[in-house]
This record gives structure tokens, C-alpha cells and sequence, in this order.
């Protein structure tokens, strides 16, 4: 059986088809750097919310951290922080 780490990082249900390319994959190439870097803290923010509302599950946080593991991968990786580019809000207000 897969931990809950395992399972967040490799779901069958986030894959498409049989070409090995998962969600995350997706979201990362269509969104300029700092809306990923926004993204991916959002949804680290928003399974820190879930732990404390729902009950303390623990698959909430590490779901959490495994958000927190790929901003700071990604952080690394291009050598730049959120806020440095385009900001989700312009993304989405200038993008159709």
C-alpha cells in the first residue's frame, strides 16, 4: 500500500492516459513561473486550513508538505521566488 506521499506524488487519477504526465506537470508548463509558485503555496495554505477544520487529519498535512516540497524545489530550480514575475492576479486578468 502507498503512503500518503506516494499517493499525492503518483495518483493514477492525475495521469493522462499512459504518456506518464501527471496534473501538476500541466499546471507547471501552462502557467507563467511566479502563478505556479503562487499556485502551489495556495495549496499548501489551503490543506493547513483543511487540518485545522476538519479534524486533524494527517493526510491533510502531508499533503501540505508535499505543496511546501515542490515551491521550494521549484524556488531552487529557477533560482527565483514568487513575486519577482507576473503575480497570479495579473495572469489572470490579463490572460484570455
Amino acid at each position: 500500500m502507498k503512503t500518503v506521499s506516494e499517493a499525492i506524488q503518483s495518483s493514477k487519477h492525475y495521469e493522462i492516459g499512459d504518456l506518464g504526465i501527471e496534473l501538476i506537470d500541466i499546471i507547471k508548463a501552462k502557467l507563467p513561473p511566479g502563478a505556479y509558485q503562487w499556485f502551489l503555496w495556495a495549496s499548501a495554505e489551503q490543506y493547513s486550513f483543511r487540518f485545522m477544520n476538519k479534524g486533524c487529519h494527517m493526510e491533510d498535512l502531508k499533503k501540505r508538505d508535499t505543496y511546501a516540497k515542490w515551491l521550494r524545489e521549484d524556488i531552487e530550480e529557477r533560482g527565483m521566488c514568487m513575486g519577482h514575475e507576473l503575480s497570479i492576479v495579473e495572469w489572470l486578468t490579463t490572460s484570455k
